[in-house]
């Protein structure tokens, strides 16, 4: 016959473990549904530096920039496209087909890359933005 104390702990350590996977399983669901979101963001981010660009362009065409001023844009503008390469290969598995469970648990691993280009992004952005205000006041 079992102890009726070692059942008792059995059924605390079963019923720690059933609360353990069941907030897993709550994150993993949350970390999925808010994927949209988060791929949404990087696709806004991206847009915003293309409109950053374009001006920046324009700015170039209508303005006989410094030296140094030309030097910086060209950095900021490299270090841009290195961003936007590595996060392209990070989003080019997901382009095509259907998305699946594995690769929505697949794109959890990648979140934190994925955030840290954006955040990479946007620096480069507001630093261009900056730089272009400062230069055509």
């Amino acid at each position: 016959m079992a102890d009726p104390l070692s059942v008792a702990a059995s059924a605390i350590a079963v019923l720690s473990t059933c609360i353990n996977c069941a907030d897993t399983l709550y994150s993993l669901i949350k970390g999925i549904h808010n994927a949209p979101n988060d791929l949404l963001n990087l696709s806004n981010e991206v847009n915003h530096l293309k409109a950053v660009l374009d001006e920046a362009t324009r700015f170039e065409e209508h303005n006989a920039a410094p030296t140094h001023l030309a030097e910086t844009l060209e950095g900021l503008l490299t270090e841009a496209k290195e961003t936007l390469g590595e996060l392209d290969d990070l989003v080019l598995r997901y382009k095509s087909g259907k998305l699946s469970l594995k690769r929505c648990v697949t794109w959890l691993c990648q979140k934190d890359r994925a955030k840290a280009l954006q955040k990479r992004l946007k620096h480069t952005r507001s630093t261009i933005v900056a730089l272009l205000t400062t230069n055509s006041a």
